[in-house]
């Protein structure tokens, strides 16, 4: 499987704490590499070879963070 880059934008997200919700809510998801956070920008970059945007969305919306999808490399 190829590699995705998928960047969200997640305005919830504005503390460590929430950095840490989100890495470990992802975390569980199969086939995501990696998440990255950035509180500036307030986005998440995720590695993954699982391209279904929509399950990560959702799993983030469940502890409490609204996304948008921004773009995928």
């Amino acid at each position: 499987m190829s590699e995705n880059t998928i960047v969200l934008t997640v305005p919830d997200m504005v503390c460590g704490s929430c950095e840490n919700t989100i890495k470990a809510t992802l975390s569980h998801i199969s086939g995501i590499k990696s998440v990255n956070t950035d509180l500036d920008s307030s986005t998440v970059t995720i590695t993954s070879d699982n391209s279904d945007i929509e399950k990560i969305i959702s799993a983030l919306s469940n502890v409490g963070f609204n996304a948008d999808f921004k773009k995928k490399h």
